[in-house]
């Protein structure tokens, strides 16, 4: 099964951020390969707001509902396609990468990240419920 348009995007931005977060910074600069007035702003002290930014259309593409997973017959598949291992993954990942922080020269292992990033992924995962519940109003009055 190929992989639709929106877990391309998923894969893309997921290893985006992972660039970001998990490169070296030893001189504490905002990084050179993003916009600048992307910098600019985070440079003003936005980098709570810029992680929840970044968490909340990460997990909008993992989590927002999608075809159905195959294989009817794996319970497997059914559970890592559902949208809550896709979230405590998400959650996880937050966590790790946070983790992983600590032994980066330049990069800070912060409990805000991680509040941050969690909030993100709340923001998404309502933004989806939301999605399901007007889908079933559409359903229902057809």
């Amino acid at each position: 099964m190929r992989p639709s348009i929106s877990e391309l995007v998923c894969i893309a931005l997921l290893a985006c951020g992972l660039v970001l977060a998990l490169r070296s910074n030893p001189r504490g600069e905002v990084h050179h390969i993003l916009p600048v007035a992307v910098r600019n702003w985070m440079n003003d002290g936005h980098d709570e707001e810029a992680n929840l930014i970044a968490f909340s259309i990460l997990s909008t593409f993992a989590l927002v509902p999608r075809r159905a997973v195959a294989g009817t017959g794996s319970g497997v598949l059914r559970v890592l396609g559902s949208r809550a291992f896709r979230m405590a993954a998400l959650m996880a990942l937050v966590c790790t990468i946070e983790l992983v922080q600590i032994f980066i020269p330049g990069r800070v292992a912060d409990l805000d990240d991680v509040c941050t990033g969690w909030s993100g992924i709340f923001a998404a995962w309502l933004l989806a419920v939301l999605l399901d519940v007007r889908a079933e109003r559409r359903r229902a009055a057809d």
